[in-house]
This record gives C-alpha cells, structure tokens and sequence, in this order.
C-alpha cells in the first residue's frame, strides 16, 4: 500500500501508475527526483490502489501467465 518514486526507466515504468501509485521522473537528477518527491506530496495516492497494483505481479499470478503461454504454444 505504499506509493512509489521512481526514475522512469525499465520495469518500473510497467509496475507504477503515475499519479495513481507512486510518481516517476524522468530526469536523473537530484533536482527531478526532489520535484517528484513534492508531486507525491501534494497526491492523494490511495493505498488500496498500490495493493491492487502490485498483486498483478504476484508469484501466483506469474505462474498462471506462464502456464496459459505454454499452454498456447
């Protein structure tokens, strides 16, 4: 249930929401990073979505995506 900042590069830009679980900048600098952190600040972000977010990427989940791709093939 917690919101997350992050550099919006690789993996990351799949597993947050902007805006709506965490916030992603997109400049590798401490002044962009600073900028995203008061974005967050001022959000509402709210934690249920966070964890409805991140159970898509559940070990259970990842399993039963694998097994429908092998399945398909």
């Amino acid at each position: 249930g917690c919101p997350v900042i992050g550099f919006a590069s690789g993996g990351i830009k799949e597993t947050v929401i902007d805006s709506k679980t965490g916030v992603l900048f997109n400049d590798l600098t401490p002044e962009s990073c600073a900028a995203a952190i008061t974005r967050l600040r001022q959000l509402k972000i709210d934690p249920k979505a966070c964890i409805k977010n991140a159970q898509q990427f559940s070990k259970e989940i990842f399993i039963e995506k694998i097994q429908k791709l092998i399945l398909a093939l």
